[in-house]
């Protein structure tokens, strides 16, 4: 009987589209079916043969009483129960669902057992003869659901016993329709097993199953996902194996087969005779024999036996795939075979039909193998094959006579690397300097940066070496610390780094001990250091600590420590840095500005993907530290790399380094591993002329290091095996404890599990792991900790093991962290990481909201964004009966967006809360003819319809949840600048808030209202609000908010004493609860203030706190918006280097996918391109700075103002535009660009800009004023503008706005020649000259002699009595053409030993001027800073 499975192909494709899972699903589907149909072949005394892919061989031999007739009646009965069972089986898949089908074939008659081969003791059986003919004729015959039976076998049958109808043409066989008698089921006989015969035996199974045959569990880790090569080969004539003559020839053909695929280490898989004739079908990186070139392989071994088969006068056709396959058991207990299962499977057969005598591969085949020195290719048009809906792209290979050359890459030898060892040695040598100086300054900081694999390890490692070997440096003072991928909890980096300091790995450290190092003032917080300790100390005193406080005090405990314990000349290494955590990267951004540590941090870390860490750009930046990106070798180096490795001093072939650089592009890792990997294959070898060169019809060359990897742990014993496939579970760094424990969970019968649990073989097996070079000691005995040599390692192995298996090892982990760590939420990042893997989606979805909630308590938001997120996709899961955790976790996940700077993803996560509550914000017209009549939606809040009981419990937390949203989304409105929505959101929760028993949600939203009534002008309903909002504020962090809504409500008023007293209570309140993101906001706005009345005195002070705790905390929010508050102020007082620096950390920081999604803070962008536009006009960077002003005009065109801080924006933009009106000469040749009408227009509205915002914010009407008295002067309109002017400067004394008021005199000192004016100015600001109009320096420009003798004033000493040009001059310090794309280490000592021409590093000089009114010149400090291509800057400050 052949039974055959339709609709295996189209399942198979389908389930393709879920990649390896998909391959692991069809293999458990087909297994599921299999053992249906073995269960019910077995029922009927059948023999089950072979399995051939999709179908199944079965024998009833006819020796029993019944004879030949009484076998075909079984056979028929088995056939007919087959079909009802089994042929209308339904399996899921991703497109709907596809159906199984069986048709199945039976004849009878004589037939043979063959025993062929024998080449390395493996044979293959088979059986052959005319009934398999009979067979194959039925099977073709009959349709899905149907049996058909030979003529010869339905002969045999009495009459009326076998009911069907005879059918055909050429070949007439009968459909079977039923049988017409019931027989007794032969009783079921276990085969004996005895000693004798099991080395007989072994010569029938592949090398995969030996492994694991002694392990009754075996099974379980025998089965893999992996990504062979296949060979199908069909011989074009069956040989019959009845014809004596032909028994040699058969023996021969199998033989040649055998020894070639064998050759190549290919594992022969199946030999049978069916439907399609006689096949081999043999595999290419199966265990234990793969490699990292096995395409190539499987390929040469194609064209050698279709060369050798042809000289023995046979014919055969050939296909070879490549793709990932389910390697491992197919059928049932009963019976089962090792086979190959996947999409490329049936592939392979199809291109060996296609091939007609010839050899064809696949697109994936061809890319693996292209490589390979002894071969090419010739593409083929695209065929179309049975099962695959798209044309296939086929290639026919060819052996080139003569070979090319290969591959390469790894890091165990360090060679070239001059200028990198070089950086090092310097780094060691400023340590021993800093050792000996009383006052060591900041850490130094070296950052080294790579793609994996490219050698940071082994450079660190060298610099180990050359640490351990200085004077004054104890090898015992080095302190290690590696990241992980997978989330391990806050300042994961530094748990090894502290513990290895107090000598505590893996005990609890007794409080005393850390009693001698703190002070008693800290003794209550040092519970806080259980993040980083082991300490058996209670917390309940700490629970009154606001989630801020609590990150703040952890931090500064940390780094209290760590200055204690590291002895000066440590060397802290932070591994893996990329993938920090948050918290981490806070820690160690704040010791890098410790002073007085004398220690060197050296951070290796990937290229980071997404958003870069504030700290990382500060840390890189800095003064004190030296950021190495870390290349591919160069040709040479490479070459001398693989000589190194390969242990000779001879010469390469060119055509060799030249073949590995293509591979592998020069990358260490994988140079050497693939070297070694040649080397030992005999792949190269010295020529007649001492030259290496690949040695022809040896192994083929490796290129894939997956395979590389995949043949490493091949060659490990199973136990060894099954212990790394738990490793990569685990992670990257694993110890002996957890693994010892998940293979007691996982499996208590299995002896290869057993064996591994004791402690002397476990750590046997664990030095011999360690020698494969697969994982390298973490820590010493007693506890010993591994990792993987390369993340890649880890990866290779965990991709081998089904999914199904990850679970179990997954779900295993969980159970071990809950056991020992539970109620522990230092594990919780674990725990949720697992139990998703093992998918426990409640329990996950539990503890990413956990480690959400409290990630956003702490202002780690990227973290925060990343667990809820997980949280969100779980929730989909969930089948939960109430929205209730869907609002929740939504309105949460907003806020996490709102505070990492991404309004949009805020804006959409918030707006879907609301809507899972059936509340809408309209849009469009709609939303504005709804503001404009106060015609709100306030439609109840929606419940599910189920849940009418819970209603009452739900109501009052879904209208908290709605305020709250409602709240966010009118703030991100008012950062976007978008009025409409910021009033219809705020007046909402307004609305809400009145209907609740939350007092506090109803005095934040009166307060917001006030805000939005302000920027309408209408400001008796604005203080009606703040009464509402103060009257209902009863706590104080309730008040803190009032005063912070009402400071910014008053800013837009221009109520400089309201203002200045809401924002320090706000300030000082949120500095007494713990409050640091209300401290920081309260302090910038307070600073405007300040600034725009006069009081620069401590701006750049005050600015730079904001900036170092909003880094701190990773909110890049107040980041971005403290640094362009900084760049303002650099501006405003002429330092114009490190305006730019901050303006451009501000560009750094905004990814272009942000910029583009619309996804940035608008009021801030507002300001940022504006005056990026006017500093790039004064460095000549016309086309760029002109880029920036048409996205600020586009911007101001779409958005109706609402942040009264966007004031300079709009101003920057109309004075870009009038210092081109008043400078021709900066446009005239870039004519393509814009020409002077356009500027003229441009002029006049970005002025109506400024006009419109004006009107909501009294403040800007000074500026406005001035700024169109500019304008009316230049078009010859003088009376005019000085009317305007006259105006402009009695509203600034009026408002009290001193700094507005010296711009303004300025200006009209300037344009009228007006000493007077110009005194006036300078004396209330001396870098009043840094507002000039015009890219030159105002001395030589402008007429007044009493304002040039003021200007010279204002040159400044460089302390050695030499002089310095005035701050406008600095644009002039830098040839910037010259210097356009190259990098700040390019400058030359002079550059970077240059003064600024207002400070020195060291000492800020003070302001010449002495008017009591005058504003003094602040220190200008280092600031983080990145550069961007065509704008170079110098180091040093400004």
């Amino acid at each position: 009987m052949f039974a055959d499975i339709s609709g295996f192909t189209p399942l198979t494709e389908q389930l393709a589209a879920l990649g390896a899972e998909g391959v692991e699903k069809l293999s458990a589907e087909l297994n599921k079916y299999f053992d249906s149909l073995v269960s019910i072949i077995s029922k009927h005394g059948g023999d089950i043969i072979k399995f051939a892919g999709d179908a199944v061989l079965v024998i009833w031999p006819a020796t029993s009483a019944q004879g030949l007739p009484g076998m075909i009646i079984l056979a028929s009965i088995c056939a007919k129960e087959l079909l009802t069972s089994l042929n209308e089986y339904t399996v899921p898949t991703p497109a709907g669902k596809a159906i199984l089908r069986l048709h199945i074939g039976l004849g009878a008659g004589p037939a043979g057992g063959v025993t062929v081969g024998g080449v390395n003791d493996q044979v293959e059986f088979f059986i052959s003869g005319q009934v398999l003919e009979q067979v194959s004729s039925c099977e073709k015959q009959a349709l899905p659901g149907e049996v058909y039976v030979s003529a010869s076998a339905w002969s045999q049958v009495e009459p009326g016993i076998l009911a069907g109808k005879i059918q055909g043409k050429e070949e007439l066989n009968y459909r079977l329709d039923s049988v017409k008698v019931t027989v007794d089921l032969p009783p079921l006989v276990q085969l004996p097993l005895y000693t004798d015969m099991i080395e007989p035996l072994k010569k029938y199974l592949q090398p995969a199953v030996l492994r694991y045959i002694a392990d009754p569990s075996g099974k379980k880790w025998m089965a893999e996902l992996r990504s062979p090569s296949v060979v199908f080969v069909m011989l074009t004539q069956p040989l019959s194996p009845f014809v004596e003559a032909l028994l040699p020839q058969l023996q021969d053909v199998i033989a040649d087969m055998q020894t070639i695929i064998y050759r190549y280490e290919g594992t022969v898989r199946q030999f049978l005779i069916d439907d399609k004739g006689s096949v081999m079908i043999a595999g290419f990186g199966l265990p234990p024999r793969s490699h990292e070139d096995d395409a190539a392989r499987a390929v040469l071994t194609a064209l050698e036996i279709s060369s050798s088969l042809l000289k023995q006068g046979v014919s055969c056709s050939i296909g070879v795939t490549t793709g990932t396959v389910f390697c491992g058991n197919v059928g049932s207990e009963q019976r089962r075979e090792y086979a190959m299962v996947g999409d490329i499977v049936n592939l392979s057969a199809r291109l060996m039909v296609a091939s007609k005598g010839g050899v064809l591969v696949d697109s994936p085949t061809y890319n693996s193998a292209k490589g390979s020195p002894e071969l090419d290719f010739e593409k083929q048009d695209p065929i179309r094959v049975k099962g695959k809906t798209n044309p296939i792209d086929v290639f026919i290979p060819y052996k080139r006579k003569t070979a090319k050359a290969a591959v390469a890459n790894s890091n165990a030898i360090l060679v070239g690397r001059k200028e990198e060892i070089s950086t090092l040695e310097e780094r060691l040598k400023r340590l021993q300097t800093k050792m000996e100086i009383e006052d060591a300054g900041h850490p130094l900081i070296l950052i080294l940066e790579g793609e994996a694999g490219v050698g940071k390890t082994r450079l660190v490692n060298h610099m180990k070496m050359l640490y351990s070997q200085l004077e004054h440096f104890n090898k015992q003072h080095i302190y290690t610390g590696s990241g992980e991928n997978i989330q391990r909890g806050d300042y994961y980096i530094w748990r090894t780094i502290c513990a290895g300091a107090l000598d505590a790995t893996g005990k609890y450290i007794k409080k005393e001990l850390l009693l001698k190092i703190f002070p008693d003032g800290d003794r209550s917080m040092l519970p806080l250091l259980k993040a980083v300790l082991p300490l058996n100390i209670s917390e309940k005193d700490l629970h009154s600590l606001s989630p801020q406080r609590r990150s703040q005090m952890t931090t500064s405990l940390i780094i209290k420590l760590l200055r204690a314990l590291l002895p000066k000349g440590s060397l802290v290494q932070l591994e893996n840095a990329h993938w920090m955590d948050s918290a981490s990267w806070a820690l160690a951004g704040a010791l890098s500005q410790e002073s007085n540590l004398a220690i060197l941090v050296v951070v290796s870390m990937r290229p980071i993907e997404g958003d870069v860490p504030i700290q990382y750009s500060q840390m890189s930046n800095s003064t004190h530290a030296t950021h190495l990106r870390v290349k591919n070798l160069s040709e040479d180096e490479c070459s001398e790399l693989i000589t190194t490795t390969l242990e000779v001093t001879g010469k390469l072939s060119k055509d060799v380094t030249k073949n590995i650089m293509e591979r592998t592009e020069g990358n260490p890792f994988l140079t050497v591993a693939i070297v070694s990997a040649m080397r030992d294959s005999g792949a190269i070898q010295f020529n007649k002329n001492k030259e290496l060169v690949f040695v022809e019809g040896a192994a083929s060359i490796p290129m894939e290091l997956s395979g590389l990897l995949t043949s490493k742990v091949d060659k490990l014993h199973p136990g060894q095996q099954i212990i790394l496939k738990i490793g990569s579970v685990i992670g990257q760094v694993f110890d002996m404890e957890i693994v010892s424990r998940i293979l007691a969970l996982l499996q208590t019968d299995s002896t290869l599990i057993d064996m591994s649990t004791k402690p002397e073989i476990l750590r046997k097996d664990m030095r011999e792991i360690e020698a494969s070079g697969l994982i390298v000691r973490d820590s010493p005995e007693p506890d010993l900790t591994y990792q993987f040599a390369n993340t890649l390692v880890k990866d290779v192995i965990y991709s081998l093991m089904l999914y199904s298996l990850r679970r179990d090892i997954h779900k295993a982990i969980v159970d071990y962290y809950n056991e020992k760590y539970s109620g522990n939420p230092t594990y919780y990042p674990l725990l949720a990481y697992h139990s998703k893997q093992a998918e426990m989606k409640e329990e996950a979805y539990g503890h990413y909201k956990k480690c959400g909630s409290t990630a956003l308590s702490q202002n780690s938001h990227k973290e925060a964004v990343s667990f809820l997120t997980d949280a969100k996709e779980l929730i989909n899961d969930l089948n939960m009966e109430s929205d209730f955790e869907r609002i929740e976790i939504n309105r949460k996940l907003g806020q996490a967006h709102y505070h990492q700077g991404q309004l949009k993803k805020a804006d959409e996560t918030l707006t879907h809360a609301l809507e899972l509550m059936g509340m809408t914000i309209p849009d469009g017209i709609k939303l504005k003819n709804a503001v404009k009549k106060r015609s709100l939606v306030t439609a109840p809040l929606m419940f599910h319809p189920r849940k009418e009981k819970e209603i009452h419990n739900e109501r009052n937390h879904r209208q908290r949840e709605a305020i709250l949203c409602l709240l966010s989304l009118a703030r991100i409105a008012y950062y976007r600048n978008d009025k409409n929505r910021c009033t219809y959101a705020s007046i909402m929760a307004t609305v809400l808030s009145s209907q609740t028993e939350f007092v506090a949600m109803s005095s934040d939203a009166n307060a917001f209202e006030a805000v939005t009534f302000g920027y309408q002008g209408d400001h008796n309903s604005a203080e009606s609000s703040l009464g509402k909002a103060i009257r209902a504020a009863k706590d104080s962090e309730v008040i803190m908010r009032f005063h912070m809504t009402a400071g910014m409500y008053y800013s837009g008023r221009g109520k400089w004493n309201l203002v200045k007293e809401n924002f320090k209570k706000a300030r000082e309140m949120a500095v007494t609860i713990g409050d640091l993101k209300s401290s920081e906001d309260a302090t910038l706005f307070l600073d405007f203030g300040y600034f725009v009345t006069g009081d620069m005195s401590d701006s750049v002070k005050r600015i730079k706190k904001v900036v170092e705790s909003s880094a701190h905390r990773t909110d890049n929010q107040n980041y971005l918006l403290s640094k362009i508050f900084l760049a303002r102020t650099f501006y405003t007082l002429g330092i114009i280097k490190d305006c730019m620096h901050a303006i451009m950390d501000v560009g750094y920081a905004w990814s272009k996918e942000q910029s583009d999604a619309g996804d940035t803070d608008v009021s801030a962008t507002m300001n940022y391109r504006p005056l990026m536009a006017l500093l790039l006009l004064k460095h000549d960077k016309f086309p760029e700075a002109n880029q920036h002003a048409e996205k600020a005009f586009q911007l101001a065109s779409s958005i109706d103002p609402t942040t009264y801080f966007s004031l300079y924006g709009y101003s920057w933009l109309v004075e870009y535009y009038l210092t081109l009106m008043r400078n021709p000469v900066l446009y005239e040749k870039h004519a393509n660009i814009i020409v002077r009408t356009k500027i003229q227009t441009r002029f006049k509205k970005c002025l109506g800009f400024l006009k419109h915002f004006s009107m909501m914010f009294q403040i800007a009407e000074p500026r406005y004023r001035l700024l169109k008295g500019i304008g009316l002067f230049l078009d010859k309109k003088q009376s005019q503008a000085e009317s305007q002017w006259k105006r402009a400067l009695q509203l600034a004394q009026d408002g009290s706005m001193r700094f507005e008021e010296a711009v303004i005199l300025f200006h009209r000192g300037t344009h009228l020649a007006s000493d007077d004016d110009l005194a006036a100015a300078n004396k209330i600001l001396p870098t009043i000259s840094s507002q000039a109009l015009d890219p030159i320096p105002p001395e030589r420009r402008f007429a007044g002699k009493k304002q040039r003798k003021q200007l010279s004033a204002l040159k400044m000493s460089d302390g050695k009595g030499g002089k310095h040009r005035s701050s406008n001059d600095l644009l002039a310090d830098q040839d910037l053409d010259r210097r356009v794309g190259r990098s700040r280490t390019t400058r030359s000592a002079k550059d970077r030993q240059s003064a600024s021409p207002h400070i020195t590093r060291q000492n800020s000089r003070e302001s010449t001027a002495s008017a009591d009114d005058a504003i003094p010149i602040p220190k200008s400090e280092q600031v983080p800073r990145k550069t961007k291509p065509g704008l170079v800057v110098s180091e040093q400050s400004g």
